[in-house]
């Protein structure tokens, strides 16, 4: 079951409407769509629940819409570590005193960036992945891997821990290279 991330305040919205819009953007879903997602994203972090859309729309849909699910995800979740809105490594010193809606925040974000990084595997391992799909997924798994580094704490333990974590983009990429399909060879005939 995937978990949208639910506001305290007697200001947010309804869980029925995005279930509306859910429905709304399955049918009709577009390379458009995506695109006018990944700006919502961009522009208001109230329209964070959305990042649930594009995640469903890289695992379904033509291979155009999934692509650029694909690519919007990989740009929201780099700009995201960037700005601190993703924290790919939370400690004991993130829970602060009067920070649980935060922790609790940047915690729901981080687990909807593995969901990204383990569709991105599935891609790559699957058969029945087009073949025009496999190649972005190598490649956004190897950004990913390296915004990993890139955003871990600078002590040399914590370092190696980006290239060490079991549910990490650098894990799920070698799983991905080690488990993909592989294709058969043709038989002569």
């Amino acid at each position: 079951m995937r978990h949208r991330l639910q506001r305290s305040s007697p200001a947010s919205r309804p869980r029925t409407r995005a279930r509306e819009r859910l429905a709304l953007m399955a049918p009709i879903a577009s390379v458009s769509t995506v695109h006018s997602t990944e700006e919502r994203l961009r522009a208001d972090r109230a329209n964070v629940n959305e990042i649930i859309d594009l995640l469903d729309l890289c695992e379904t849909g033509a291979p155009r819409v999934r692509l650029a699910a694909m690519q919007s995800c990989r740009s929201l979740f780099a700009e995201w570590a960037a700005s601190r809105t993703l924290v790919l490594t939370l400690t004991t010193d993130d829970a602060e005193e009067g920070e649980a809606p935060r922790l609790a925040f940047r915690r729901w974000v981080l687990e909807q960036y593995r969901r990204f990084v383990a569709i991105l595997r599935r891609m790559l391992q699957r058969t029945e992945t087009p073949p025009g799909l496999r190649t972005p997924a190598l490649d956004s798994l190897v950004q990913m891997a390296a915004l990993e580094a890139r955003h871990s704490p600078t002590a040399e333990t914590a370092a190696a821990s980006a290239f060490e974590a079991p549910r990490g983009a650098f894990a799920q990429l070698v799983a991905g290279l080690a488990h993909s399909a592989r294709p058969q060879p043709k038989l002569l005939e």
